[in-house]
């Protein structure tokens, strides 16, 4: 019995990784194109259809360069993330503090905070008002920061 088992050489291999991320990089490529062409404006769309384009364009991977794995930092769009990851911890801490899983003393709750922001905005703190600590702070700041130049 002869086993005909087909090799498969490394440079088969690279090439047919090539030519997947070539056409995984073109598919995003069309789909940006086709974004774009909605916010230039030459397609009229309901304001749904142009949120819905906006985030389609804001989740859509780039295409990472030859020799990359994730792509150079900072060169994509990071404002969906940031969004969803701050409305996220804000979500997590109003959580833990409503629940009673942590006692108001150590966490407070992010509605007890901006109450008292509030109230130190107006009212003020220690005998000034916010807008007076902030700008004896920033003298401070800035005073040194010019006296060391």
């Amino acid at each position: 019995m002869s086993n005909s088992n087909p090799t498969i050489s490394l440079t088969d291999i690279k090439s047919m990784k090539d030519e997947t991320k070539q056409s995984a990089s073109k598919e995003a490529e069309d789909e940006v194109l086709q974004v774009d062409k909605v916010e230039d404006g030459k397609q009229s769309l309901s304001i749904g259809q142009r949120i819905e384009a906006k985030i389609k364009k804001m989740t859509t991977p780039s295409a990472v360069k030859g020799g990359e794995y994730f792509g150079t930092p900072g060169a994509g769009d990071s404002r969906l993330i940031g969004v969803f990851s701050t409305l996220f911890f804000i979500g997590l801490w109003a959580f833990v503090t409503e629940g009673g899983l942590v006692k108001a003393m150590f966490l407070p709750s992010p509605i007890d905070v901006v109450i008292r922001l509030w109230d130190v905005t107006i009212d003020g703190f220690a005998g000034a008002t916010l807008v007076e600590h902030l700008n004896a702070s920033l003298i401070r700041i800035f005073g040194a920061f010019f006296a060391h130049v």
